[in-house]
């Protein structure tokens, strides 16, 4: 083994060969990690569901899986599973099908952003919290795109 070196410098050499980067350059799950856009958890929902092969399937939730980062990995692996971790949104069936927004051109989504919002959804209370549901809901699906939109309703 290498010489390491102090904690926060840019590089820890672990031998000869290996360059391994410290927290601050470590890739997809640093501070500099682009959050993750439900498009692609979405797309990722669609390969599972549209292919046979358990192979194929794995592959691609080892993918999206790859690519949360720390942060995002409970709302994320929820999404996928197809339930939001919040356990009660105060949301019917029939709100999910009464709000019908065309979809969005481009994904603004995020896997953290959609989290929030439904964060808000479920803590909403009292007088008038109906409607901020629905309107917290219609502004989700009014930013989500075609694909997004169908996770979002599962």
């Amino acid at each position: 083994m290498g010489p390491l070196c102090e904690p926060g410098a840019k590089l820890l050499i672990c031998d000869s060969k290996h360059v391994i980067r410290d927290r601050l350059w470590a890739g997809p799950h640093d501070r500099y990690h682009r959050p993750v856009r439900l498009a692609a958890v979405a797309a990722t929902s669609e390969r599972v569901r549209s292919t046979r092969s358990r192979n194929r399937k794995i592959e691609a939730l080892t993918e999206a899986l790859r690519a949360l980062s720390p942060a995002e990995s409970e709302a994320g692996v929820a999404f996928l599973a197809g339930e939001p971790r919040q356990p009660k949104l105060g949301i019917g069936y029939a709100a999910l099908r009464d709000i019908a927004p065309a979809p969005a051109a481009e994904s603004s989504l995020t896997v953290a952003g959609l989290d929030a919002a439904f964060q808000q959804i479920a803590d909403a209370s009292g007088p008038g919290s109906a409607t901020r549901r629905r309107q917290i809901l219609e502004r989700i699906l009014a930013a989500a795109t075609a694909s997004e939109q169908r996770l979002i309703r599962g």
